[in-house]
C-alpha cells in the first residue's frame, strides 16, 4: 500500500450512512448511545445503528444522509515527529487521490490545511463534489504510537461549508485512547 512507518489499518472503521438535504444541523446530539469499542469512544443518538462490516465497524442511521469513518493505525514504533509529519501527510495524499477517482476529478477542496509543527501533527482536508452530491469533511490526527482518520461525507450536499458544524459536532463526540491527551481515557 504505502511505504509509511505505520501498520495495516486495525480495522476500525465507523460507518454512519443516511439520506437527507445537506443543512446546517449545529443542536447536540439527544441523549443516546456511548459507543465503546476499545481504541475509542463515540457518543451517538439513539438513532444510530449498528450493522456488520468486514472493515471494522459500521453505524447507520436512516433519517440523515452522513458517512462517518474512523481509522486508526497504530505505528509499528514509536515514531518521530518528522516520521509522523511526513505519515501524515502521505495519508492527507492518499486521501485526496482517493476522492479525485471516486469523484472522476469532480471534487473541489475549499479547505486543505496541514500543521506539523506540534504533536499531534494535524492534516484537515474538506470540500464538495457537486455532480455528485456529497460534501465531505476529513481530519487526520498524528500520534508517536497511531494516526487516526476521520472522514466525514453527507449526501445529497453542495456546499461544503453547510457541514463545518456537524463536523466539529461528531469530532467533539469522539475519544481515541492511547494518543496521550488528557481526554481519553486510558
Amino acid at each position: 500500500m504505502t511505504d509509511l512507518p505505520i501498520s495495516v489499518p486495525l480495522g476500525i472503521a465507523v460507518a454512519l450512512c443516511v439520506l437527507t438535504p445537506c443543512g446546517n444541523r449545529t443542536d447536540p446530539f439527544p441523549p443516546g448511545q456511548v459507543i465503546d469499542k476499545g481504541h475509542f469512544v463515540l457518543s451517538l443518538d439513539d438513532s444510530w445503528r449498528e450493522r456488520p462490516t468486514d472493515v471494522g465497524f459500521d453505524f447507520v442511521n436512516e433519517a440523515t444522509a452522513e458517512q462517518l469513518t474512523l481509522t486508526i493505525e497504530e505505528a509499528k514504533r514509536t515514531l518521530s515527529h518528522d516520521e509522523l509529519r511526513n505519515a501524515v501527510a502521505g495519508l492527507l495524499e492518499i486521501r485526496k487521490r482517493s476522492l479525485a477517482e471516486l469523484s472522476n476529478g469532480q471534487a473541489f477542496y475549499s479547505i486543505d490545511h496541514f500543521d506539523g509543527s506540534a504533536v499531534p501533527v494535524i492534516a484537515v482536508l474538506g470540500g464538495a463534489d457537486p455532480h455528485n452530491g456529497v460534501c465531505f469533511g476529513a481530519q487526520i490526527r498524528g500520534y508517536p504510537a497511531k494516526v487516526v482518520t476521520f472522514m466525514y461525507v453527507k449526501y445529497g450536499c453542495t456546499q461544503h461549508d453547510s457541514i463545518q458544524p456537524r463536523l466539529e459536532q461528531l469530532l467533539s463526540s469522539l475519544v481515541v485512547r492511547g494518543t496521550q491527551n488528557l481526554d481519553a481515557p486510558d
